[in-house]
């Protein structure tokens, strides 16, 4: 094992290597998807709620729903006290774009989701806020 003397004493590669080693898996581990849930772009949304089977949920109040949504959105309110019993109620199964103004809330939303064993959710980065810069429909029927 090659050994350098360094000013602060004995140096060698193996351990910094090793540990070199460690902290990137950490790093990686941190940006990758560990919150269980895929953040996409309002282009890759709108391909995603086009498929059919998938389900569209707004975590927003009913009054910013009824403001404007996606068509064909169902609205349960991330912020009422009913929002885990409401989702609890949800096939886990199936996979849910879920979205908000801005898409805090619905990151939020999605990782307590993921949390009561959804494994099938997509966040729309941005919110309806991005989905409407892009030109993309809402609706208040």
């Amino acid at each position: 094992m090659k050994t350098f003397v360094l000013p602060f004493g004995h140096f060698s590669l193996l351990p910094a290597f090793m540990f070199f080693i460690v902290l990137s898996s950490s790093c990686q581990t941190l940006t990758g998807n560990r919150q269980g849930f895929n953040n996409v772009d309002a282009e890759q949304f709108r391909t995603l709620i086009d498929n059919k089977g998938n389900i569209l949920l707004d975590v927003r109040t009913p009054q910013e729903f009824a403001e404007g949504h996606i068509a064909g959105a169902i609205n349960i309110d991330y912020e009422s006290s009913t929002f885990t019993n409401e989702i609890s109620k949800l096939d886990t199964s199936q996979t849910y774009n879920v979205y908000c103004r801005s898409g805090k809330r619905s990151a939020a939303a999605s990782g307590i989701m993921h949390e009561h064993g959804f494994n099938h959710l997509n966040n729309l980065t941005g919110g309806i806020l991005g989905w409407k810069e892009k030109g993309f429909a809402v609706t208040t029927e």
